[in-house]
């Protein structure tokens, strides 16, 4: 996996700039270790009455956010807050919300010796 970055939770003295270590592709143009973007309408999600009818319908065709880029950091330590060791840009949307959402996924791999 060439897209895999080692990470210290020490500050680094340079920060890499996020969501450019895994490529982006088109859906047309899928490559293997890439991201795309997809529509939101092509999921499912719980519908108004979906506690009394369990049923669930497409997702609207807009979304609150949309992916800007995909990272992945391999630790030893569990790091609280990782946009504080990335260069994350500056967006400016406007609205009462937030403009950049980081979703931080964190997998916990015990390798057996």
């Amino acid at each position: 996996m060439s897209y895999v970055h080692v990470f210290s939770p020490k500050a680094p003295k340079l920060k890499p700039i996020a969501g450019l270590s895994i490529p982006f592709c088109s859906i047309g143009k899928q490559s293997p270790s890439s991201w795309s973007l997809i529509e939101p309408s092509s999921f499912k999600v719980r519908g108004k009455n979906c506690f009394r009818d369990k049923k669930k319908e497409f997702a609207p065709t807009n979304a609150a956010f949309y992916s800007l880029g995909a990272d992945l950091f391999l630790s030893q330590l569990k790091i609280e807050h990782i946009a504080r060791f990335l260069g994350v840009p500056s967006i400016s949307i406007p609205g009462d919300g937030p403009s950049i959402l980081i979703v931080n996924i964190q997998v916990a791999v015990y390798f057996l010796v």
